[in-house]
């Protein structure tokens, strides 16, 4: 049985396909399929390939080929005898059940040889099918069987693509999903090269499904004498996204993180390819770590966002937010100091009704923003009675400096 790969998460590769094919195409020399792998398949297993690229439009998976094969060679050869069952299935009412005739006839002319169909052949076609003298398969069949000059180049390295799929995918024990399977012969063309970058392509997929999911450990030891930590958030995301930013607003999860402790907004707002969390607060002197895990083996572009509540305070947070992990090395651990933010978000005046942390016991998150600057700082510090502060709930067990958070990162797979 084939793995199928997870596609929850976007699928880097599918984005690299496209440059690795437009590079083959303007520097590859003649001679298509070069660097596809020769696959000998049995006539049963060619009639089947040819099936799945005509009507479904992509490489036949591996089980599917096998249970065809089979059957076609049961019926002696004759394809009209299965195509009713091959090509009655979900994955067609999915794809193609709301196209109209045109655009069924003009998908399979797109999807075969990367054109529109021609105005007699689109004609003909529609009146086959609309008047029941032929099926969307066996019409699917004839187009692809009467490939000639630059249609047959192109389906040529069609079938170079599926066969080297087929291979790769039987000796790995992985599979890719139809979608997937489709995009990558929609991407093949008659051009030079074309096959050779998509072949190319396929085993990078392949190879990124299975290889292990990048994870990373964060372990955070709170620095402080008197502030407890709220329970660690941990966010794996693209450099474009920000938590926070000093001198810039807080977002309304970092407002809820920084006055209450509760990160599950920010985490729900955050476009993150991965999120962790903490499961109890860090006290003073104590450390906790978390787990993230990412969905693939693949890291470029990902930073790491960490972030607590110092919740002996109004609004202060400590963390770091962004920091690069493309290039880190399994086994590799880099240390970060975190300093304490103010977020801006609440006036600190440390009363206890205000306070959420044991030194006050408050309601902690309010969505009034009161504190007249509403953008992230760095944080002065607290005030408490012993500093003459009558109303604060704080003495100076609770002061601290910077920094606050000894922050540790590292690549465990």
């Amino acid at each position: 049985m084939s793995k199928i790969k997870n596609t929850s998460s976007e699928n880097r590769w599918r984005m690299a396909l496209g440059a690795t094919i437009a590079a083959a195409m303007l520097h590859s020399p003649p001679g298509y399929a070069n660097e596809c792998i020769e696959v000998g398949l049995t006539p049963a297993e060619e009639t089947v390939s040819d099936a799945y690229i005509a009507y479904y439009q992509r490489p036949a998976d591996t089980a599917g080929l096998a249970f065809w094969s089979e059957a076609l060679r049961d019926a002696g050869g004759r394809l009209d005898s299965i195509i009713g069952g091959f090509a009655n299935s979900q994955e067609f009412d999915d794809r193609f059940g709301s196209l109209s005739a045109e655009d069924l006839i003009n998908n399979i002319y797109q999807r075969l040889f990367d054109r529109q169909a021609d105005p007699v052949g689109l004609s003909f076609y529609i009146d086959e099918l609309q008047s029941g003298r032929r099926t969307l398969e066996t019409i699917a069949l004839d187009i692809l069987n009467g490939a000639q000059n630059e249609d047959l180049d192109v389906l040529n390295n069609k079938r170079a693509v599926s066969a080297d799929y087929l291979f790769r995918s039987e000796e790995s024990g992985l599979g890719l999903p139809a979608m997937d399977l489709a995009d990558i012969l929609t991407m093949v063309t008659a051009a030079p090269g074309s096959a050779s970058a998509s072949c190319d392509a396929v085993e990078m997929a392949l190879n990124e499904l299975g290889a292990p999911n990048a994870s990373f450990e964060i372990a955070v030891v709170n620095l402080t004498s008197g502030q407890p930590l709220s329970p660690l958030a941990v966010l794996a995301h693209q450099e474009s996204i920000s938590t926070f930013s000093v001198g810039q607003a807080a977002s309304a999860g970092l407002e809820l993180l920084a006055e209450g402790g509760d990160s599950s907004q920010l985490i729900a707002e955050t476009p993150a390819a991965a999120t962790a969390s903490g499961t109890a607060p860090v006290g003073p002197g104590a450390s906790d770590m978390v787990t993230i895990e990412l969905d693939g083996s693949d890291t470029s572009g990902m930073h790491l966002s960490v972030l607590t509540m110092l919740v002996n305070t109004n609004d202060a947070i400590t963390g770091m937010s962004a920091e690069s992990v493309e290039d880190m090395i399994v086994g590799e651990t880099r240390t970060y100091y975190g300093v304490a933010y103010d977020a801006g978000t609440e006036a600190n005046t440390e009363r206890a009704d205000t306070i959420p942390g044991p030194a006050g016991g408050g309601e902690g998150f309010n969505a009034s923003r009161d504190d007249i600057r509403d953008q992230v700082t760095m944080h002065g510090g607290v005030v408490t009675s012993d500093d003459g502060l009558a109303e604060s709930a704080l003495d100076q067990a609770h002061r601290f400096d910077n920094p606050v958070a000894l922050i540790s990162i590292t690549r465990t797979q």
